[in-house]
Formats: structure tokens, C-alpha cells, sequence
């Protein structure tokens, strides 16, 4: 497995993640966490949620959720929340993977995130991935501006997806 993901196992969420996602978005974005009823509901309706966790251990190391549109398939990112010691490895980069995967598989083409104007990290990963940035909306976040960044080969970054168990039916 690319970079530092070496014995770490990427499958879908089921509901009983709920509680330990809400954790992980609580430590990631203090300042506007998921609810974890939120979570629950986005897994419960069979909307794409990825984990990254050992696989001995089950130790949660991110997970990313995706909206996809009814229609479409296209995506809308709402998140991607990774352990703070486990960063800079490419699990941020396997998670967008994953999402690309759900979206592809669901006949989107194109994916779309926003991020905070401020948040020059996530704006570099988004943008070495194939993002771009396609305008801003003022005053989204309570603290910060948002960035609208799109992604309109969603195949080539799900091509590049680790292999990930499925745990839906």
C-alpha cells in the first residue's frame, strides 16, 4: 500500500461507527463538527462513508463521507477527517480515492468540496489531486470564508483507490 497505510483496512461504514466518527470529526473541526446523529443518518441511507482503520486492532485512523446527487451520481464531499498522527501519509489522498470510487460507480463524473479559505493544507491536498478551485462563498463557515474546489475526472482519482471490503449487502 502506498506511503504510511501499511496495515490499515478501508471499508464502508455501518451504523455502528457513528459514535467514534463523531469523535474523530469533534477532534478534526471543533468549531463545526458533524453530529453524530447526522453521521448515523448519512450511513443509514446508504450514502458512501469510508473508514480507514488497523487491521488487527480496528484503531480509526479517517474516514471520508460523500453525497451523491439522485440524478447524476456526481459528488459533493462533505468531509474527510483524519487521526492527527496518522497525516502526511497519503490517507487523506486514499480516502478522496474511495470517494471517487462511490462516485464513478454511481455514474458521476465530476465531485465537488468546499474548504476553508484559511485551510492551505486541505487546499493543497485537494488541488495536488486534481481540484480546482471554482469560486468562494463569504461568510459559509461561522470562522472563515469557503473555497469551492471541483474535480472533473473523478475515473482518474478513483482509479487510483486502495482495495477496500465492502460491508453493505
Amino acid at each position: 500500500m502506498p506511503g504510511g497505510l501499511d496495515g490499515l483496512v478501508f471499508r464502508d461504514a455501518t451504523g455502528e461507527d457513528s459514535p467514534r466518527l463523531a469523535h474523530l470529526d469533534q477532534v478534526c473541526f471543533p468549531a463545526r463538527p458533524y453530529p453524530e446523529r447526522l453521521i448515523g443518518d448519512h450511513i443509514a441511507r446508504g450514502a458512501p462513508c469510508h473508514v480507514a482503520e488497523g487491521d488487527c486492532d480496528r484503531t480509526l485512523a479517517g474516514f471520508a463521507m460523500v453525497d451523491l446527487h439522485p440524478e447524476t451520481g456526481d459528488g459533493l464531499l462533505l468531509t474527510i477527517d483524519v487521526v492527527p498522527a496518522m497525516r502526511r501519509r497519503g490517507l487523506g489522498t486514499a480516502l478522496l480515492g474511495l470517494c471517487a470510487r462511490s462516485v464513478v460507480a454511481r455514474g458521476g463524473e465530476i465531485m465537488v468540496l468546499t474548504a476553508g479559505s484559511r485551510n492551505a493544507v486541505a487546499r493543497a491536498l485537494y488541488a495536488k489531486v486534481g481540484f480546482e478551485e471554482a469560486g468562494a462563498i463569504e461568510g459559509y463557515y461561522e470562522d472563515d470564508d469557503a473555497i469551492v474546489m471541483l474535480h472533473r475526472r473523478v475515473a482518474e482519482l478513483a482509479a487510483r483507490a486502495p482495495p477496500a471490503r465492502s460491508t453493505r449487502p
